[in-house]
């Protein structure tokens, strides 16, 4: 039996996609923001290692080679946190999204007459259905 699948764009797709996000608005926002505070720690990271060059072998003060351990610990503190809400927060979001897809490709499907069931076979339902 040959079908006709119509086309879908890419971003008709990934709007589609968002709107099964926009439940979980707070996590993903908090997921980005976690983004950010990692992202920022690549540039402090950067500069506290410039300070360590000039303040610390140049000029030798040891003002900034005391508190130079103190910040290192506390910007890969931030980084892992921040590192730890981004992967937690963007999986549960997946997963939620994931769910919510499989409920509804569930709920169209068991309310079908048993005569689709006839015509067609599981993997081709599968396959076929799962993007409705």
């Amino acid at each position: 039996m040959l079908t006709i699948t119509p086309t879908v764009s890419a971003s008709d797709a990934y709007r589609r996609l968002l709107q099964y996000v926009k439940p979980y608005w707070l996590v993903f926002a908090i997921a980005i923001i976690a983004m950010l505070a990692f992202a920022s720690t690549e540039i402090g990271l950067a500069a506290l290692i410039k300070e360590l060059m000039d303040g610390g072998f140049i000029e030798h003060d040891l003002q900034i080679i005391k508190l130079l351990p103190f910040a290192l610990i506390g910007i890969f503190l931030v980084r892992g946190v921040a590192s730890f809400i981004t992967t937690y927060g963007l999986g549960w979001i997946a997963r939620k999204v994931i769910m919510n897809l499989r409920t509804e490709m569930f709920d169209k499907l068991i309310t079908l007459p048993s005569s689709f069931y006839d015509k067609n076979i599981p993997g081709q339902l599968m396959s076929n259905y799962s993007m409705m």
